[in-house]
């Protein structure tokens, strides 16, 4: 697990520094300590199936996905409608898996990746899912973005 998670780790600096254009500091332990209890937490997250099965997610909170947005786009945070952020943190989250992926499993292994999808969750929700053999904690320009994989080591099948 220990590849992978630095396969994840990688990936995800890479995506964040390189697309993103964001200043990111891996932080020493997961936590949900880091989001602000008040806002909403948005998780987006990508299911992959191949040689092994799975779902990458990250979640963060709308400083964030406006942080994200503006850097991409290039624009103040008010130009932007909610949906235009949410299309950036999905589009982040594609990005991040296939780059995963090869990081991880190299370009001679093939996966079939799912649409990626947003939704709120709890940090209740949340507390119970942060584990740090699985989850990165990350400050992305100053905010919290959570990474984490779950991966079904048995061999996909059709």
């Amino acid at each position: 697990m220990n590849s992978v998670i630095n396969a994840l780790r990688i990936a995800s600096v890479n995506t964040f520094e390189d697309w993103g254009m964001m200043l990111v500091d891996e932080q020493t332990t997961p936590s949900t300590a880091s989001f602000i209890n008040e806002e909403d937490l948005f998780v987006a997250w990508v299911d992959l199936r191949g040689v092994v099965c799975g779902r990458l997610s990250v979640v963060a909170q709308q400083p964030f996905l406006e942080a994200l947005c503006c850097n991409v786009v290039g624009d103040s945070p008010e130009a932007f409608a909610n949906h235009d952020h949410l299309d950036a943190f999905r589009e982040l989250s594609n990005i991040i898996t296939g780059s995963f992926l090869t990081a991880a499993f190299g370009h001679s292994e093939t996966f079939d990746l799912y649409a990626s999808h947003v939704e709120l969750t709890s940090v209740t929700k949340l507390e119970r899912a942060v584990r740090p053999e699985t989850n990165i904690l990350f400050i992305a320009d100053e905010s919290p973005v959570l990474v984490g994989i779950e991966l079904n080591e048995e061999r996909a099948h059709d």
